[in-house]
């Protein structure tokens, strides 16, 4: 028995998309198109079965990939940043969920015993389509057929204008059934009234099928979507992969004289944007604003500085690092520049001259646990310096990045649920150097509340946390 479920009704906001994703940017690929989605919103991974032996050595493999099956999102992958689309091989939108709930049964072409195939024996091969049972192929192509039809008849187009219907088929082995079973229907019914052709060209398709099949389900699952060349490649494709990697400027910082100070010094400018952009509230970057002030330590080269100063807004910004700062980074109007420890004495005279701050961010290339030691012993100086009038302002933000010396999937989460663990006490480290403390220095007088994030422009092997510090008005 077949079953056609559309994926959203005409009037939603709503979408369903296949996204072919790099594997260790699944998860925060999947959560971005959470965010802000409906109740319905719900998702659905699958891991491409590895090549086979013919297809070893090929240069564009799906091994290591997974396909995202997103539905009913009202987040557009375009949204997605161009650190996260650069590693989306291939994204489609998809409308209509097919399903054949029969006890399928697949025959193999040595026998003719029926077997029944498990979802690991279909995980573990590299071609798990049923080439020899045709009744639920025959359903699907047919489907496939009166959408195309509908399509194409319901718009008006030139005489003997020639539709050009090019088929993108998840896995690819299901691309050679459909397309050769949707060519017999067109040659059965209506080779004459309509001009259709098969092209495997994305220049000059008229018309982009998907077609996906759920490899984790027993019975017969499929998506499929229609789409127009300007829906599939410039309001999507063009967005994704390569597009995306040209849209990540990063000009290095011995080429000052021929490039405009806001163009990235570094792919770390792209950590602190999204932050900016994603995770800070409107009233908190206002805020962080109004207060004038900000520090960044281990700014080397820079784009961390860029981003407080072109991005932000804020009107001063320290940034301390003893490496080399890009020239048009510290040629901005007011950047202040310390080229040295950030617990030497300058360093320390710098900071205590603008204390207090809304906001210090830190993307030193340094063990993580030493990070809020490092810290921790630089804030204590300048505190001193100031007579102990507080640093850090309330509310203040910290952002931090965590950097792993591990490159296991296995050691890194290992290390980071260590590090997760320290986190609390790590944080509160930095509390007496906030305001107002009592006349005791009472810690209990401020809040702290912090989130662990795997950003975009992240590496598999580092996280970062956002930190903000408030006044607990209980006390």
């Amino acid at each position: 028995m077949k079953k056609q479920t559309p994926l959203q009704n005409e009037n939603d906001t709503v979408a369903s998309y296949a996204v072919l994703v790099l594997r260790p940017f699944t998860e925060r690929v999947q959560g971005f198109f959470g965010m802000e989605s409906t109740k319905s919103y719900d998702y659905l991974v699958m891991e491409p079965p590895p090549p086979s032996l013919k297809e070893c050595g090929k240069g564009k493999s799906r091994y290591g990939y997974h396909l995202l099956l997103i539905f009913n999102t009202t987040q557009s992958p375009k949204r997605l940043s161009c650190c996260a689309r650069k590693q989306i091989s291939w994204v489609a939108q998809i409308d209509l969920h097919i399903s054949f709930s029969l006890d399928i049964a697949y025959k193999t072409t040595t026998t003719s015993i029926t077997t029944r195939t498990t979802v690991e024996d279909k995980m573990n091969t590299s071609s798990n389509i049923p080439l020899h049972n045709t009744d639920i192929y025959n359903d699907l192509s047919l489907e496939i057929y009166h959408q195309i039809l509908q399509i194409v008849t319901s718009n008006t187009y030139p005489a003997n204008h020639i539709h050009k219907i090019r088929f993108d088929c998840f896995p690819k082995e299901l691309g050679e059934i459909i397309c050769h079973q949707v060519e017999q229907r067109y040659n059965q019914c209506n080779s004459s009234m309509i001009p259709l052709q098969l092209t495997k060209s994305a220049q000059h398709a008229t018309l982009i099928v998907t077609v996906v099949k759920n490899i984790t389900h027993f019975n017969h699952e499929f998506y499929t979507g229609i789409s127009t060349p300007y829906q599939h490649f410039h309001e999507l494709n063009h967005h994704m992969n390569d597009y995306a990697s040209n849209q990540m400027r990063v000009i290095p910082p011995d080429t000052y004289e021929t490039c405009h100070a806001d163009i990235p010094v570094s792919r770390a400018y792209y950590k602190l944007k999204e932050v900016c952009e994603d995770y800070f509230s409107s009233s908190d970057v206002s805020f962080i604003r109004s207060q004038s002030t900000a520090i960044d330590v281990g700014a080397s080269p820079g784009g961390w500085t860029q981003v407080l100063k072109c991005i932000m807004g804020i009107s001063k910004v320290i940034c301390i690092d003893p490496g080399i700062v890009s020239k048009r980074v510290t040629n901005l109007d007011g950047v202040i520049y310390v080229c040295e420890d950030v617990r030497s004495n300058s360093s320390t005279l710098a900071m205590a001259r603008y204390a207090p701050f809304p906001l210090l961010v830190c993307d030193a290339s340094m063990d993580n646990y030493l990070i809020f030691q490092v810290l921790e012993e630089s804030l204590s100086l300048v505190h001193k310096a100031l007579g102990d009038k507080p640093v850090l302002t309330l509310p203040s933000f910290v952002v931090i990045t965590l950097k792993f010396a591990y490159k296991t999937e296995a050691s890194i989460q290992r290390n980071l649920q260590k590090a997760m663990n320290a986190l609390p006490d790590r944080i509160a480290s930095l509390i007496p150097f906030t305001s107002p403390l009592n006349g005791n220095g009472n810690k209990d007088c401020v809040n702290f509340e912090y989130k662990v994030i795997h950003l975009m422009a992240n590496s598999s092997s580092e996280r970062t946390v956002l930190i903000k510090y408030s006044r607990n008005e209980t006390v």
